[in-house]
């Protein structure tokens, strides 16, 4: 994800950001599925998606966190 994207998901709410999370994680089985079936050349995506849902993450954890202090 680009800055400009994560500045704009730190801007949403924590339901928006876990709408985000499922389908990243549905394009990351997918893709997952088409490296094991062999149909997938470019495995670097595999990476990419798996670093958007860490930062995803990671953005709706310092969420709940600041609005529970």
């Amino acid at each position: 994800m680009k800055s400009k994207q994560l500045a704009e998901n730190r801007g949403k709410k924590i339901s928006e950001l876990n709408k985000q999370i499922e389908k990243l994680q549905t394009e990351l089985l997918e893709l997952k599925l088409q490296t094991s079936v062999g149909k997938l050349k470019d495995v670097h995506g595999l990476k990419f998606r798996r670093r958007d849902i860490a930062q995803l993450k990671t953005i709706k954890r310092e969420k709940e966190l600041s609005e529970n202090a």
